[in-house]
């Protein structure tokens, strides 16, 4: 009995030490699964980590190399930031990895490192490799013959590729934006943010170029003849947007041909009896002058609405239609001049990129026997003998680059098309004016617009500095915002024994010599609310006037040599919490100091 007993009995005691056993060895497969699993899954990050930095660095060789136009350079980094980001995409973009993204507290992180790494190997083949490509089209050099005609085929044949490439960046830069940034690990939070940082200005730059290549070959001619006018301003003659238009030339192009057709200065244009339409604002802050002068019509802030009064004005004087209107300042020409290389004026030492500045806004107010209507000459021939240059002369490709976009970025360069699909591309650019640049920045960016009453030409001894700030209310509620402008008049007598009566204001019966004359102008953003204007710790009478926005505030000071006012636009925030303001501002002859208060 004991016998049958045992053996019946022994299989159940057996039983469970086997299946201890299979569970024991599953658990361990399945550790060692999940080991090997984290240890490719480290292993490969670690290697796609590597791979993403050497395609950063290559990258930004490829960047250096294409402005440069170094053909084979730009095409070897290109290849290496290609190689690079693929293989990038490949460690982060296998079954395993895509598994792991679903792993609490790391599957974040790992899907993010997935999503850049796949996003940049896109942008590595549908942008930067295409555009090596294209480089040699695009060189300058190469895109005029001998004549200074420019190809504007040649241009229109790379305009596919470059629209590519934007939409390729521009899809980039939403789905990496699209990560969720909350909850990641600091380095791969890091990495997201200087990615995002990056294609936002790339999309910026290749949003700006597809912009200009779908109409530059019908700017440049190529449906028909344009005529435009190219406004020279003087900063030593303050206005909203810079200068006075001194020098203005028209010029004409055609299937890449370009030609100076006239030379006009402000005082070729009689008072227009009748004021050019003007906007509400702008006859509102600035009055009907804007449009019954010439030298006025850069007092406001919307360039668009000066591009349509110089060309009203020119039409009216000459008879001539205009297509559009370039602006720029003489810290823009010496800009440009840094491309270009020196220009020669007959009578005059070469002009270059160091000395332009003083050849324009200084020199020509020191010689008692050069009028306005030679310093008007002289102007125009500075303007079409750089024009000339940058067609007929080897330009440096990264530098020119550089030199536009830097007097873009600091609103000494504008240009309005009257033609709506490309006013319309003009107007998403850094070339569309203060107002534009204004709404662009923000619901808190205030304008600061100088305007000269002298009539002379003292401004380059304006010294000026602003300072902003907000002090935030304590219950949570608006913020009271502070834009304070500091002018000084630097002219000294020996500066003024050498300047001609027309140049120092000694012309003006009864008006201070050297002393200057200025309208300022605060501009703030929409629903913001007045708080008065504080000269010197004083309160003071100013005009407040609806105009862009908001209550455009202004104030006209006198400032004899030497002396300082210290000028305080107080408002009150349109929206609680708006406690960051900005400020945009007319461009001087020096930078502007932006301070906090």
């Amino acid at each position: 009995m004991t016998g049958p007993h045992t053996d019946d009995a022994a299989p159940t005691t057996r039983t469970p030490g086997r299946r201890a056993r299979a569970v024991l060895i599953g658990c361990g497969v399945l550790v060692v699964a999940v080991l090997a699993a984290a240890a490719w899954i480290g292993v490969r990050g670690w290697l796609a980590k590597s791979e993403l930095e050497a395609a950063a660095e290559a990258g930004e060789e490829a960047a250096s190399a294409m402005l440069a136009h170094d053909a084979d350079a730009a095409e070897a980094a290109a290849d290496g930031f290609g190689a690079h980001a693929a293989e990038a995409a490949r460690l982060t973009g296998d079954p395993i990895w895509a598994v792991a993204e679903a792993i609490p507290w790391v599957g974040d992180d790992l899907a993010a490192a997935s999503t850049m790494a796949r996003e940049l190997d896109r942008v590595a083949s549908d942008a930067v490799l295409p555009l090596v490509a294209i480089l040699g089209d695009l060189d300058p050099n190469a895109l005029r013959d001998s004549e200074g005609r420019i190809d504007v085929a040649r241009i229109a044949s790379v305009a596919p590729v470059i629209h590519g490439a934007s939409t390729s960046i521009g899809t980039a830069l939403d789905r990496v934006s699209g990560i969720p940034s909350e909850g990641l690990f600091a380095p791969v939070a890091s990495a997201r943010e200087q990615f995002v940082g990056a294609l936002d200005r790339a999309s910026g730059v290749a949003g700006a170029v597809d912009d200009a290549v779908s109409f530059v070959p019908a700017a440049l001619g190529s449906e028909g003849a344009r005529q435009y006018l190219i406004l020279s301003l003087n900063n030593a003659e303050l206005r909203t947007a810079g200068g006075i238009p001194g020098a203005i030339a028209l010029v004409s192009v055609e299937d890449g041909v370009l030609t100076l057709v006239r030379q006009a200065g402000a005082y070729d244009f009689s008072e227009f009896a009748s004021p050019l339409a003007l906007d509400d604002g702008t006859r509102a802050v600035f009055g009907d002058e804007v449009g019954r002068y010439i030298q006025n019509i850069t007092m406001t802030p919307d360039f668009a609405e000066t591009g349509e009064l110089a060309a009203g004005m020119w039409q009216q004087t000459f008879g001539d239609r205009i297509d559009g209107v370039v602006a720029l300042d003489p810290i823009a020409l010496s800009y440009l001049l840094a491309a270009t290389g020196p220009v020669t004026v007959p009578g005059a030492a070469p002009i270059d990129a160091d000395n332009a500045v003083e050849r324009l806004l200084v020199d020509p107010y020191r010689v008692p026997t050069f009028d306005q209507f030679a310093r008007d000459r002289y102007f125009g021939a500075i303007a079409a003998a750089t024009l000339t240059s940058m067609l007929s002369q080897p330009v440096d490709l990264g530098a020119l680059v550089s030199s536009v976009g830097r007097a873009g970025d600091e609103h000494r360069l504008s240009i309005w098309s009257a033609h709506p699909d490309e006013q319309a591309a003009l107007e998403r650019s850094t070339f569309a004016g203060l107002l534009a640049a204004q709404q662009e920045s923000g619901d808190q960016t205030y304008g600061v617009y100088l305007n000269d009453s002298t009539a002379a030409k003292l401004d380059p001894y304006l010294g000026v500095s602003i300072d902003v700030g907000a002090a935030p209310a304590d219950d949570g509620g608006r913020a009271e915002v502070t834009v304070r402008v500091t002018l000084e008049n630097t002219v000294t007598q020996s500066d003024l024994a050498l300047m001609p009566s027309d140049a120092s204001g000694a012309y003006r019966e009864g008006f201070g010599h050297g002393r200057i004359a200025t309208i300022v102008t605060v501009s703030p953003p929409e629903g913001t609310f007045d708080g008065g204007v504080v000269v010197d710790g004083e309160r003071v009478a100013y005009a407040s006037r609806d105009g862009f926005a908001g209550p455009a505030n202004s104030l006209p000071v006198d400032i004899e040599p030497g002396a300082t006012i210290v000028l305080e636009f107080r408002f009150t925030s349109a929206e609680p919490g708006q406690v960051d303001p900005q400020v945009v501002h007319t461009p001087l002859i020096r930078q502007i100091p932006i301070g906090r208060l």
